[in-house]
């Protein structure tokens, strides 16, 4: 491979949050570390809520100062309309952790990228990745940028590219257990209106609708359905959205209508195959993805790129101690497919919706919905 040679310990693929804290981690120990991070392919990220725990979590990565420069919002708890039309409220005044936070999911990702800069990592961005090669010495990675191209020698490599990795370079597969999408957008709040603190979850015949008020002053809102559906609903109508949205009347009480323009990201629940391989190994969403439903998302990365720094400094010493890692993100997506069964399962107003009774009926004789007793003291919850 030709082009500009560096050689590192770790190169981490990928340069959103779980990529951006296992890399300031592991420079914060001492390890030579490249972020290869891909151009961005959305005008902007979604997952803007961060629940009670995060506070304790940033405090832990010497995050917190930096996390209060970004002007985020509390979060005062969920508001779910599911099931039937009585809205419950999960208020997180009863949280020994205090509230939660509505974000700038860019800004925060851009404060992550910067800590780990300033820790030492080493950071290729708009990067292309060619190839990624394992020989005697490690990986060896092919990457072009607008400098140029680069080859990247390694002895670790940590695949951290979010939930649309897949089995390039020989690395594992993903198990996909849905075809969840979020149609997600900016809506402004409604005339007259105080804008709401809590994150309103709405259910309707084809998906359902979450909505959160940001600090840019307008809501995020997406509408989560299945591909073939907002494909389907798409050609027969282009404002299928709109449509759905009539359906959601907590939902409007807060916003104008629908977003103007909108983006289409993957919100599937899958596995790898294995997050762990010799030298290499999976992290947040790359590793395992949920529905966002479930609140695990940003939090559950960077929780499982802090708990991934020990296996892979271990490994740099020479030493295999993958196991338990990939032993607990196993277990703990078993149990967490036990409660997207249930979850869905409890919402039975649409019963000849595709959408609906798709998540009615698991494959029960799947191994992966029959969760295995584990000792709860060895698995940090992604919660």
């Amino acid at each position: 491979m030709g082009g500009n040679a560096c050689a590192f310990d770790v190169i981490v693929l990928g340069g959103g949050p779980a990529g951006c804290v296992t890399a300031m981690l592991l420079a914060r120990r001492g390890f030579a570390v490249a972020v290869v991070d891909r151009p961005a392919s959305r005008p902007f990220a979604i997952g803007e809520t961060l629940p009670p725990q995060a506070s304790r979590l940033l405090a832990e990565l010497d995050l917190t100062d930096r996390f209060r420069l970004l002007g985020s919002l509390p979060s005062s708890g969920i508001i779910s309309v599911w099931g039937n039309d009585t809205p419950e409220v999960n208020d997180f005044i009863f949280s020994v952790q205090g509230n939660g936070w509505h974000i700038d999911r860019s800004a925060f990702n851009r404060m992550l990228a910067e800590t780990a800069n300033d820790a030492g990592a080493t950071f290729f961005h708009n990067a292309r990745i060619s190839a990624c090669k394992d020989n005697e010495s490690g990986w060896c990675t092919a990457i072009s940028t607008s400098e140029g191209l680069h080859t990247l020698q390694c002895r670790f490599v940590v695949d951290a590219r979010g939930r649309g990795a897949r089995g390039y370079f020989g690395f594992p597969g993903r198990i996909v257990f849905d075809s969840l999408i979020a149609v997600a957008g900016l809506a402004p709040p409604r005339r007259f209106a105080v804008p709401s603190d809590f994150t309103l979850i709405e259910a309707v015949d084809q998906g359902w609708f979450y909505s959160v008020f940001l600090p840019c002053g307008q809501y995020m809102m997406a509408f989560m359905t299945d591909t073939d559906l907002y494909a389907s609903g798409r050609a027969r109508s282009k404002d299928f959205v709109t449509m759905q949205l009539a359906n959601a009347p907590r939902t409007l009480e807060r916003i104008e209508g629908a977003p103007e323009s909108v983006a289409v990201f993957s919100a599937v629940t899958s596995i790898r195959e294995t997050a762990t391989r010799p030298n290499w190994l999976a992290v947040g969403d790359a590793a395992v993805s949920h529905d966002p439903l479930s609140g695990q998302g940003l939090l559950g990365a960077m929780k499982m790129a802090r708990r991934a720094v020990s296996p892979i400094a271990i490994a740099l010493g020479g030493r295999d101690v993958s196991g338990a890692y990939e032993n607990d993100n196993r277990n703990a997506f078993a149990h967490y497919l036990h409660a997207y069964k249930t979850y869905y399962g409890s919402e039975r107003r649409w019963p000849e919706s595709p959408f609906w009774r798709r998540r009615a009926v698991a494959e029960d004789h799947h191994p992966w919905y029959k969760p295995t007793a584990h000792d709860p003291s060895s698995t940090e919850s992604a919660d």
